[in-house]
């Protein structure tokens, strides 16, 4: 799509393919200092619609990747990241220039992500302000369940009326995320679908969310009825902190918050809403 000659190497930036999936996966490994593997949320981005996929190149080596997920009206950052051992070379540059180009392209209202203290100057650079933190959580301690058991988990959901819910919630279509999130994981929803919950089983464990309700006790139920679901897998949370009702549920629940990171956005973005209790992960929002 695009290079750059930024110093002792060029780099060049494409959409990136199913064949890039082995090279690309141990270069976001060492750019998150995480040793889980990267490659089913890879693969998982590339069958979705409505995403671009772009992988940087430096050297003729793999270097660099981001998504970008097309809500229609909004846009979501995922997987940013660049390998470590070289920083410094305009990687994570070229990167954000060829997706901010194509989310200018379509128009969006807004474009979000969720910064490390490490990305967030480049993102400031491309306009992205502060819109609040996420806090990601770990359960560390089994907490009773504070709330009746009405909620039970509904492999076979109405998809059109969770998206209803999501979009009022969240302000933007993101049917192209909860389809196969609902066809792998079914869903947690209220009797009267005032909320709903998605229980996330992954290769490394398990995450709560989306996490969505009008109010703070279909919240309660739902997150209750995700963990009696879960039994003993220690599941992640991944709450906005301008939520301070989902913030005393998840303490409530037995969850420790292990790291904050700066939720951001570039465009015209509206107050955060009271109903996003849990975000599906740091990508999609």
């Amino acid at each position: 799509m695009s290079e750059v000659e930024p110093g002792r190497a060029r780099v060049y930036v494409r959409r990136m393919r199913a064949d890039d999936v082995a090279g690309i996966e141990p270069v976001l490994r060492a750019a998150y200092a995480m040793p889980r593997s990267y490659r089913e949320r890879i693969e998982a981005h590339l069958r979705q619609r409505n995403v671009l996929p772009l992988i940087a190149e430096c050297g003729g080596r793999p270097a660099g990747a981001v998504f970008g997920n097309d809500y229609a009206t909004s846009a979501y950052v995922s997987l940013m990241g660049v390998d470590p051992a070289l920083h410094g070379r305009g990687i994570g540059t070229a990167l954000m220039t060829e997706l901010m180009a194509w989310c200018d392209e379509r128009g969006f209202r807004d474009v979000r992500l969720d910064a490390t203290p490490l990305g967030a100057p480049l993102y400031e650079r491309f306009g992205f302000r502060d819109f609040g933190e996420t806090i990601v959580y770990a359960r560390e301690r089994v907490v009773a369940p504070a709330s009746a058991a009405r909620i039970t988990v509904t492999p076979a959901v109405d998809a059109a009326a969770i998206v209803r819910i999501d979009a009022a919630a969240f302000g933007a279509d993101r049917s192209t995320v909860l389809e196969p999130l609902l066809a792998a994981h079914g869903a947690l929803v209220a009797p009267d679908e005032s909320g709903y919950a998605v229980v996330q089983r992954t290769e490394s464990g398990a995450i709560v969310g989306p996490w969505i309700a009008a109010e703070r006790g279909v919240a309660r139920e739902l997150l209750d009825a995700a963990l009696a679901d879960l039994g003993e897998i220690a599941p992640a949370l991944f709450v906005p902190s301008t939520n301070r009702a989902a913030v005393e549920l998840a303490s409530a629940a037995g969850f420790v918050a292990r790291r904050t990171l700066r939720h951001m956005i570039r465009g015209a973005g509206g107050i955060p809403s009271p109903a996003v209790f849990g975000r599906a992960n740091l990508g999609q929002g």
